[in-house]
């Protein structure tokens, strides 16, 4: 009976420190622009449910009719991710989207915390008219200072993290103790599940 009670402490305390360490991929933020008959959508989406300096986001694309809100394909995507004070930091061109969808996404993180902005050029094809078309959007968004990557200074070189995973550790050790009680513990406890018996 001890070694069952012991298990599931080891077992409660194990699920409650991982649940903390773990989060489910969300969207974060939905925003659009119409332009000129065109309505360009921007989509945000992570692992958590921040937008944090130094953390893959998945940032998505999609060009549309104004009205109708039908999806318009694309030959090729160009996207600049660049600092508000006009510094580009990504820069990228993709591949355009096939029919009937058109969307693009790209997985990115940016490396510090700050006001952003993200300008994407959709490609159009040639089509009926003489020459090729563009539409251009531009979206302004804030990364947020990541608490999981240690400050280093000149007066401070410790590379140490205080929030550095803990749940992790505790629940790893939690799980290694819980499997050799399971595992062993009749061995330990012997003396008192006979009794019980």
């Amino acid at each position: 009976m001890l070694r069952k009670i012991i298990l599931l402490v080891f077992v409660f305390i194990t699920l409650f420190s991982l649940y903390g360490s773990a989060s489910a991929h969300g969207l974060l933020s939905t925003k659009s622009q119409e332009i000129e008959g065109y309505k360009v959508e921007h989509t945000v989406s992570a692992d958590g449910s921040s937008i944090l300096a130094n953390y893959p986001i998945t940032y998505s694309f999609r060009l549309s009719t104004k009205d109708s809100d039908k999806d318009v394909p694309f030959e090729s995507a160009d996207i600049d991710f660049s600092k508000k004070d006009g510094n580009v930091v990504i820069s990228a061109s993709l591949k355009g989207s096939e029919d009937p969808y058109a969307v693009t996404q790209l997985d990115a993180s940016m490396p510090t915390s700050g006001d952003y902005q993200v300008s994407i050029t959709f490609n159009l094809s040639k089509g009926k008219a003489a020459e090729a078309k563009t539409v251009q959007a531009k979206f302004d968004f804030t990364i947020g200072e990541n608490p999981s990557i240690p400050k280093v200074s000149p007066t401070n070189t410790s590379n140490s993290d205080k929030n550095s995973s803990p749940g992790y550790i505790l629940g790893g050790v939690a799980l290694v103790v819980g499997i050799l009680l399971g595992r062993f513990g009749h061995n330990l406890f012997g003396f008192l599940t006979d009794k019980e018996n």
